[in-house]
């Protein structure tokens, strides 16, 4: 997601960019940032390198078989 907004934004002539509301408010939940979209406008992430840090809990998941 966040790879994706950064190279929209970094494109000329790339007017709009597909909003998934099951995927991309899920996996906010996932990662630190100000990554975002509210009324039709993306914040692109301005943090390091892709923008935003996964968080610390998705390193805790444990499979159950």
């Amino acid at each position: 997601m966040a790879a994706s907004l950064q190279a929209a934004a970094a494109l000329q002539n790339v007017p709009y960019h597909e909003y998934q509301h099951s995927v991309f408010d899920r996996n906010l939940g996932y990662t630190d940032g100000d990554m975002g979209c509210a009324q039709g406008h993306y914040t692109v992430p301005t943090g390091a390198g892709l923008g935003v840090e996964p968080r610390e809990e998705i390193f805790r998941y444990v499979v159950k078989a």
